[in-house]
């Protein structure tokens, strides 16, 4: 699975697991030094705040994002509670 497609899944999972109440959205965020960060920012209804969850340290861009694990795996790795 390349990177595109990875975050992209993990994009609709996590708004298939918060459900119609929240509005989840990629967006590529500009830091320090010109360096460009993938991050999925989830939106409460009627609110204009929003968490941001960085999806890979440092902006690594080269970063293999799951080391052969699907996107499923991760997030369950990654809502799982316990």
């Amino acid at each position: 699975m390349d990177y595109q497609t990875f975050i992209q899944k993990i994009r609709e999972l996590t708004a298939e697991a918060l459900g119609s109440a929240y509005r989840v959205e990629l967006s590529a965020v500009p830091k320090n030094n010109g360096v460009m960060m993938d991050a999925i920012m989830i939106f409460r209804e009627e609110e204009n705040i929003a968490p941001t969850i960085y999806l890979r340290p440092n902006g690594l861009r080269q970063a293999t994002p799951v080391s052969g694990r699907s996107a499923d795996h991760v997030w369950y790795i990654v809502s799982d509670p316990t």
